[in-house]
């Protein structure tokens, strides 16, 4: 088990583990300095706290993920590929919605709209040192390699069910 796909495994985990913490930190963080007058913007306060809870649920996932992964389970990467893909998805989708939303004719989507693009930066904070080192794309590729070579090798068969 001293492979090169073991140790890159422990090291996915082992980031897993210092970005989700360090992102849960940034976050709450964020949550204790949220106050409604922070910005004019309708929905501000609505739109930060739902994402700060967003970031904090992912970024718990990932953490308890990592921590399987440092226990070689294989319950880490399936854990894992959940987790930054559904990263990866909600920080496009939400920045697209947020741009529909703003050039909508309807007065409230608009604010909402807004509101999302007002919180892009604060409200998932938790998540900006992923983002920022391209985390998710990186180490689904690596994680992903690395444990068909495993399973290849015969290191983690597949039971039966």
């Amino acid at each position: 088990m001293n492979s090169w796909a073991m140790r890159a495994i422990r090291s996915i985990g082992l980031f897993n583990v210092i970005l989700g913490v360090s992102g849960l930190t940034l976050a709450a963080n964020g949550l204790l300095r949220a106050t409604p007058s922070s910005s004019n913007e309708l929905f501000y306060a609505e739109v930060k706290l739902a994402r700060l809870a967003t970031s904090m649920l992912l970024l718990l996932a990932l953490t308890l993920g990592g921590l399987f992964l440092l226990r070689a389970q294989r319950k880490g990467v399936s854990l894992t590929n959940v987790v930054l893909g559904v990263e990866m998805a909600y920080l496009m989708l939400s920045s697209g919605v947020g741009l529909f939303l703003s050039m909508s004719q309807n007065q409230r989507a608009a604010s909402i709209g807004n509101a999302m693009a007002a919180t892009a930066g604060t409200g998932n904070i938790g998540l900006a040192p992923q983002m920022i080192i391209v985390y998710p794309v990186v180490a689904l590729i690596v994680l992903n390699l690395a444990y068909r070579r495993l399973r290849n090798d015969g290191v983690w068969v597949q039971r039966p069910r």
